[in-house]
């Protein structure tokens, strides 16, 4: 028959077991700090890359962890990063996610799935440089490729410019 000593002992173990398999994982990968890129409009504070329509493209430096690799973590803390004050973030929408990302030699292709929320035109030069500049910050890496759903970033876009 077990006794209850025996059953909180092996609890106590089966805890300390579980905290350090979940410090080890989140303590496996190095942090690095890294940008994402967020958007202000004219007449703000921020200075940065002006594009579109006025624009201004603005790193946001972040700790993140570079598991499974930086490109990737940087890009899912673009995503779940919501807009502040006047800095705003138009990389988002339904059940938007990071599916994949390869990199080879110095090329990165980065799959996402679900939807773009495209309100206005001029959202449309938002995502790309928010995308294509928080993607190919890191050193090596001269092109990345986008896809969304498996089709190409620019041709969904360009659809999506169809329209307004």
């Amino acid at each position: 028959m077990v006794t209850v000593a025996f059953l909180r002992s092996n609890l106590f173990i089966a805890f300390i077991c579980l905290a350090l398999l979940v410090y080890s994982c989140k303590n496996g990968a190095p942090e690095v700090s890294a940008n994402i890129y967020l958007v202000a409009h004219d007449n703000t504070k921020y200075d940065g890359k002006i594009f579109g329509c006025g624009n201004i493209l603005v790193p946001v430096v972040k700790n993140i962890i570079s598991e499974p690799n930086s490109v990737e973590a940087v890009l899912n803390e673009l995503l779940k990063t919501k807009d502040k004050e006047e800095l705003k973030n138009y990389v988002k929408g339904s059940g938007l996610i990071v599916f994949q990302v390869t990199i080879a030699n110095a090329a990165v292709d980065v799959y996402l799935k679900g939807e773009l929320t495209i309100n206005d035109p001029c959202d449309i030069p938002c995502i790309q440089e928010q995308l294509s500049e928080t993607a190919k910050q890191f050193p090596g890496i001269e092109k990345v490729n986008f896809y969304i759903n498996n089709q190409k970033l620019d041709t969904y876009l360009k659809i999506a410019k169809q329209g307004f």
